[in-house]
């Protein structure tokens, strides 16, 4: 007996049912120009990291994993990572003396390892459906990773790049430069050192903990930023248009804040310049810094609630909300 999805499916695709004919049916909403994507997912199927799914025979699969390990012999100061898109990234310390990788390959999935000018350099060639890469999380099989193990504790460049994946670097590591980018996935980063940390995140929540670099910034167009215990000495910059953003003890000589929906709200602070600016959100500032200050703030529908400002101020405090409160505490 035909199923009712490729009965619909087959008259969309022939012209001769429509957006008013779909009662009988159950569907609704699908017009003519969508037959095309329905045909290649009924033909050909999709998969996430664990499942395949093959909607012609109307079943699903767990994609079989194979986990390797490859041990690093050859000397590196500096790590690149460009993962696949559904593939989490991990660094942690080694137990032991060696450096190595730890990943997850498939059919249609292979990471590669090497070394070369000093670069330990892991890549993936992926020519799964890529389609629907989706983490549902439904399966008790091993989940794809790539887990960099390291035994050294000073790098020069830690570079990692995902599609749709967490990144989490769990190591106390003194690196020149750390630069992570994911297209959506959690990024998180405890224990660094570093001259400059760089993370992007199009779609995730940035995390980071006791962290120590000269120059921070942090970006999520949807996402939340966490820190606790964090110090950037020259700058600190962080950039969401859709989330909040919060931070407990945390020094710098300059706080930038910029999010267009959510709250910003910074506890024992202590920094020279604060600057913070949000279209729509609340903003809490608890001030540590023995600095005496100038206060500017602007709220289009909000309450307002800083202390006096200082003539011989020596530090500056500037928030601007179009909706939102404004609450400044600052600590003697």
């Amino acid at each position: 007996m035909q199923g009712q999805c490729e009965r619909y499916q087959e008259n969309v695709c022939k012209g001769e049912i429509g957006y008013e004919q779909d009662k009988e049916s159950g569907y609704s909403g699908i017009g003519y120009d969508s037959c095309r994507i329905i045909s290649a997912f009924a033909a050909n199927g999709f998969s996430w990291p664990n499942v395949q799914i093959n909607l012609k025979d109307m079943k699903s699969e767990n994609i079989q994993y194979e986990k390797k390990t490859e041990y690093v012999k050859d000397g590196f100061k500096s790590i690149d990572i460009e993962s696949s898109s559904d593939i989490d990234v991990m660094v942690k310390k080694a137990e032991g003396d060696a450096d190595y990788v730890e990943y997850y390959d498939c059919t249609g999935l292979t990471h590669h390892v090497d070394v070369k000018d000093g670069v330990l350099k892991i890549t993936a060639d992926d020519t799964r459906n890529s389609a629907f890469n989706i983490s549902l999380g439904v399966s008790t099989v091993a989940w794809p990773s790539v887990t960099v193990y390291l035994a050294g504790t000073e790098y020069e460049d830690i570079k990692i790049v995902t599609g749709s994946g967490d990144v989490d670097v769990e190591y106390y590591l003194a690196v020149k430069n750390i630069d992570i980018v994911t297209s959506s996935g959690d990024i998180g980063i405890t224990g660094a050192n570093a001259d400059s940390i760089t993370v992007k995140a199009s779609s995730g929540c940035i995390m980071l903990d006791s962290v120590a670099t000269e120059e921070l910034n942090l970006s999520a167009n949807s996402g939340d930023l966490t820190l606790s215990d964090t110090v950037a000495a020259d700058k600190a910059e962080f950039t969401t248009k859709s989330g909040d953003i919060s931070s407990t003890n945390m020094k710098s000589e300059s706080v930038v804040c910029n999010a267009s929906s959510g709250d910003i709200t910074l506890s024992d602070s202590d920094a020279a310049v604060f600057t913070i600016e949000t279209s729509s959100g609340d903003v809490s500032v608890d001030i540590t810094s023995n600095k005496r200050f100038n206060y500017k703030t602007k709220t289009s529908s909000g309450d307002v609630d800083v202390p006096d400002s200082y003539v011989d101020a020596e530090g500056s405090c500037e928030i601007i909300t179009s909706s939102g409160d404004i609450d400044v505490t600052k600590r003697d």
